[in-house]
């Protein structure tokens, strides 16, 4: 949690939701958070995954330790999001830690990631438009990582058995066009990690799992412009019906 702290909040809510046994929030300051959530300074020694960048702030420190965190732990799974795609050290991360990462930018911050990791300069709606094909040269320098571009059908590519694949999800509703959504797609994920329920030959399945649950929880939305990211988590809780 760092400059806007609710969407980390949301993340872990939505982490918790999912089927995490233990959610702790990690900051600097002491911060408010519901009473079934954890808050402490520094990342638990029991840690098995961990999602970041969300509401962070672009030039913080917080974004940097993160950073140097997974670095020097690369066999915790991460999601990476959100303020991490305007930093330099995203390049870094990727080339010295190329595998156990997932990525979720949404158009503009992939704009950011794609022009940071060499690729070039491309508009927002370009971002949108070629996104199999930028996702693809994407996923080729950087063959470990499993990069998921959100959107109104968020695509998800990784290479696997040397391969490149490509998964749209057309399941979501529009509602997740709301703020707040993607950290709620985050929490998702880490969850999934955290239970280490895919071994790495099928690591891509936790992106495609969370994206798919993110999808069907806003089909249980009745009205789609006065959902709030706390409706979506709840709903997450709805799917086990089913």
């Amino acid at each position: 949690a760092g400059e806007k702290t609710g969407a980390a909040l949301i993340a872990g809510s939505a982490a918790l939701r999912s089927g995490a046994g233990l959610v702790t929030l990690v900051s600097s300051e002491k911060i408010d958070v519901p009473m079934e959530l954890m808050n402490s300074s520094e990342v638990p020694q029991n840690c098995t995954a961990v999602a970041f960048g969300m509401g962070l702030g672009r030039n913080s420190k917080a974004l940097d330790e993160w950073f140097d965190f997974v670095l020097s732990h690369k066999d915790i799974p991460c999601v990476i999001d959100a303020d991490a795609f305007y930093s330099e050290k995203i390049r870094s991360v990727l080339e010295k830690r190329p595998s156990n990462v997932v990525l979720t930018p949404h158009p503009k911050e992939f704009q950011s990631l794609l022009k940071i990791c060499g690729f070039g300069e491309y508009s927002v709606s370009e971002c949108v438009s070629k996104r199999p094909e930028l996702i693809e040269k994407f996923c080729r320098k950087y063959p470990g990582a499993v990069l998921l571009v959100k959107g109104a059908n968020p695509v998800i590519g990784f290479f696997r058995k040397d391969s490149m694949n490509l998964i749209i999800n057309p399941l979501g509703k529009p509602c997740l066009a709301k703020a707040g959504s993607g950290d709620v797609l985050s929490g998702v994920i880490c969850a999934l990690m955290a239970q280490k329920t895919e071994d790495k030959e099928h690591f891509y399945l936790y992106a495609v799992t969370g994206s798919w649950m993110h999808a069907m929880a806003s089909r249980k939305i009745k009205c789609d412009y006065s959902m709030t990211p706390s409706d979506l988590i709840k709903a997450i809780a709805e799917l086990g019906e089913e």
